[in-house]
């Protein structure tokens, strides 16, 4: 094995040239099928009428003020699963089930909030926010304090979209 070490690094080291080449490659191309699609105007008029028809229906753009709302929204509604997960939680463990055991595997949980916001949250929401909650959601199926069903329907809950 010690022999092949220096074979497996540049081995390894081509590999990961060959790969960042073909992420360049994409990137460029991607680059290049926007700036075309931005300065192709073709159908701009059926699209501005279709606007217009969609917007004497009361449709309209979402803006960020909607996706705010939609967020908060759906913190309120995670804090109160949070709650029922608490809850939960004062359940006895049990011999986790067999359907709960590849849960284990499962990578780690990030939250998309940076942590200088989170700082300023309250306990709650900065277990909303940071993604404790389909932790705790995961270490009770584990811990076999819920049963599949549950846990199904608890995550369909914290996964519902905002």
């Amino acid at each position: 094995m010690a022999a092949m070490q220096p074979w497996l690094e540049r081995r390894r080291a081509a590999e990961n040239e060959t790969r960042r080449e073909q992420q360049r490659a994409a990137l460029e191309k991607a680059q290049r099928d926007l700036a075309s699609f931005r300065d192709d105007h073709t159908n701009e008029d059926v699209f501005e009428a279709l606007r217009a028809h969609l917007s004497r229906l009361g449709w309209r753009t979402e803006t960020e003020q909607d996706r705010r709302r939609a967020h908060q929204e759906w913190v309120e509604r995670t804090v109160q699963l949070l709650h029922k997960v608490k809850e939960l939680g004062q359940r006895p463990e049990a011999t986790p089930e067999a359907w709960a055991v590849p849960l284990r595997s499962r990578g780690p949980i990030f939250g998309g909030v940076d942590a200088r916001e989170l700082q300023s949250m309250s306990t709650d929401v900065r277990a909303v926010e940071s993604g404790e909650v389909e932790r705790r959601l995961i270490d009770l199926a584990l811990t076999g304090r819920v049963s599949e069903q549950e846990y199904r329907v608890l995550m369909g809950r914290y996964r519902s979209l905002p």
